[in-house]
């Protein structure tokens, strides 16, 4: 395997792929980065399930679900995690590379343009998000939050943290709070998408045998209008006891 390749694609915008042959599939991922915090990890945890309901090209999981059928069984998820105190809102696609399609048949294109419509065109209202996917998310969301304390383990230790990290925010969960959720609007919630997708940074990451100048080609042409205000990644304060 090859080393990283990294493409600064704009301020804020970067892209890192790695070549890999010896697999038949190819996979594509856009990370956004924002800082974790009390007031906005609910909504960061909902519009990832948000996003993942539809598009304006592609407005239901019926149409979508025919859609990645229709490109060979690709598949789509989108999800968040934490890394220290950097909220991390991830769509990813793995898709069959195009040397295994009959008659040279193109579909790795439509799977990344699938990827930014997602992303980049989602299915709105009235100003805001569709009031039932978001309904319905926040309904999976607070369920999730109130199933934590079954995985006795992993709960346990969340509340070590929580306790040790009391007023800083690497004790705020991830999916957030019950309380938090519930205030959430389809208005609020699409306020906070433009404001975390003009924020970033912003990074894609490429892994397979792939043409990846048409991934920055595409990737540069669908972010031209968007301006990215900070390029810097949220940084966790370390405790050092000597300094104590």
């Amino acid at each position: 395997m090859e080393s990283v390749k990294c493409f600064n694609l704009k301020n804020g915008l970067n892209l890192y792929y790695v070549p890999v042959d010896k697999f038949k599939k190819s996979y594509v991922s856009i990370n956004i980065h924002n800082e974790l915090k009390e007031e906005t990890a609910s909504k960061c945890a909902l519009l990832s399930d948000v996003l993942q309901r539809g598009s304006k090209k592609y407005p239901d999981e019926a149409s979508i679900s025919k859609h990645l059928q229709n490109l060979y069984g690709a598949s789509f998820v989108s999800d968040t995690r934490r890394k220290g105190t950097d909220q991390i809102l991830s769509l990813s696609v793995t898709a069959i590379n195009d040397a295994y399609l009959p008659d040279g048949e193109n579909c790795f294109d439509k799977v990344l343009e699938f990827l930014f419509d997602m992303l980049l065109d989602p299915l709105t209202e009235n100003g805001g998000f569709l009031e039932t996917y978001v309904s319905q998310e926040k309904a999976n969301l607070i369920n999730d939050i109130k199933a934590l304390p079954n995985d006795k383990r992993t709960y346990s230790v969340w509340r070590l943290v929580e306790h040790m990290c009391e007023g800083d925010s690497y004790s705020v969960h991830e999916l957030g709070t019950v309380e938090a959720v519930e205030k959430i609007t389809p208005t609020s919630l699409f306020e906070y998408y433009n404001e975390i997708l003009g924020k970033g940074p912003i990074d894609i990451f490429v892994g397979g045998d792939v043409d990846v100048s048409k991934i920055c080609a595409l990737a540069q042409k669908r972010f031209a209008d968007i301006t990215l205000t900070n390029h810097t990644y949220p940084v966790t304060e370390i405790y050092d006891k000597t300094l104590a």
